[in-house]
């Protein structure tokens, strides 16, 4: 009779570091180490990296308003997790979808903006309300308010600082009886919120207020905004034609910076609209659509200075008018493929140097300003905090 050979914990480690997050909750309860093993931070981050690999599986998560078949007339937020699974087998060359629609608790309410990191998703109400969701594993937490939840409006932004190693939340406001913007940032590990310098966010003259943050990396948030003059009434304000740039925030030196767009997304007539902000080949890229003439076509720039403050440290990367069924960006997929919606409404993954199409199993999606796609990861990494 054989004997059972007692597997090293290094050995186990890397079985289960590759094993799915759905099963990794139902293994906790095998014995105690597996438990302790499984709830360890160095452990989900190292399946984090090991499960998550981009040959076999890649993952997006749509955000979506629909119609519900018992109450026709109301909308409500769906939020579409689909699996891309590929396979090496000659004989099954099509790559196998796995959609599921997820069940938030506070879902009712929800907001259609958001970011991903480590597999985890921040989301927000509309009522102010914030909260972290992780879809793999279910688990949730809500936000407690911070010091400007009563402002007039504010703009959050979801990240990794990268020195306390931990996930934090940016919020910038606008608050009554204030002119210049305020600022605040929430730290998982510690469940608070603390006020930050919003010096650089002004000069002599202007204002920098962000509209959205779009990206996050490397400890570094990039959100879209516009410069407004100083002394401006509401009239003046209503009729000023504000110009686009771009504010960091490093969580590195605790700043805000100010980045200029190139020329092309400031003109009235065939400017660049519903842009996005990604990286491509390590470089930071914008990407949109421009009219001219009633002819959409993608357009989409780099730059590897950012921080230059000058338009012309873009470079166009691209611009090519894309096929009719394609009427939204969403996000990109790889370098040359990008995550768009079609006119009727289906998810489609457009390749950039072919023009090929490849719809995905998601329907029924408006071209409103409450749709999201966003490239994801599954994780094990919990959302309550440290432990």
């Amino acid at each position: 009779m054989v004997g059972f050979c007692k597997m090293t914990e290094e050995i186990l480690m890397q079985i289960l570091s590759r094993t799915p997050p759905k099963s990794l909750m139902r293994f906790k309860c095998i014995h105690k180490s597996w438990y302790s093993m499984i709830n360890d931070t160095q452990f989900a981050a190292k399946h984090l990296h090991s499960y998550n690999n981009p040959s076999s599986s890649t993952s997006f998560l749509v955000k979506r308003p629909v119609i519900l078949r018992s109450e026709t007339s109301n909308e409500n937020v769906v939020l579409s997790y689909l699996r891309l699974e590929t396979y090496s087998n000659a004989d099954d060359e099509d790559p196998h979808f796995v959609v599921e629609d997820l069940i938030v608790p506070p879902l009712k309410g929800l907001k259609a903006k958001g970011q991903f990191i480590d597999g985890i998703i921040f989301l927000t109400m509309y009522a102010g309300d914030l909260f972290l969701y992780n879809p793999a594993i279910k688990e949730f937490k809500i936000i407690p308010a911070s010091c400007y939840h009563a402002c007039f409006w504010s703009m959050v932004g979801f990240g990794y600082d990268l020195k306390c190693k931990d996930y934090i939340i940016l919020e910038i406001a606008n608050c009554y009886g204030e002119n210049a913007p305020k600022a605040a940032i929430y730290t998982l590990g510690t469940d608070s919120w603390r006020e930050i310098n919003t010096d650089h966010l002004q000069t002599e003259d202007t204002y920098f207020w962000p509209t959205a943050c779009d990206l996050y990396s490397k400890g570094v948030f990039y959100w879209f905004g516009y410069e407004e003059k100083k002394g401006l009434d509401e009239y003046e304000r209503f009729e000023e034609t504000n110009k686009q740039v771009m504010i960091l925030y490093d969580t590195a030196d605790g700043l805000f910076h100010i980045a200029m767009l190139p020329d092309s997304f400031n003109e009235p007539a065939c400017g660049v609209h519903d842009i996005h902000v990604a990286l491509l080949n390590k470089s930071i890229a914008l990407y949109g659509f421009s009219m001219f003439e009633s002819i959409h076509s993608i357009q989409i720039w780099v730059t590897d200075d950012i921080r230059g403050g000058d338009e012309g440290s873009w470079t166009k990367y691209l611009s090519l008018e894309p096929v009719d069924a394609v009427r939204r960006s969403l996000a990109f997929w790889k370098i040359d493929e990008v995550l768009m919606i079609a006119k009727d409404g289906r998810v489609v993954l457009y390749n950039l140097v072919t023009g090929k199409l490849q719809y995905f199993p998601i329907h029924g999606v408006n071209l409103g300003d409450d749709i999201q796609g966003i490239v994801c990861v599954d994780s094990i990494v919990s959302v309550k905090g440290k432990q």
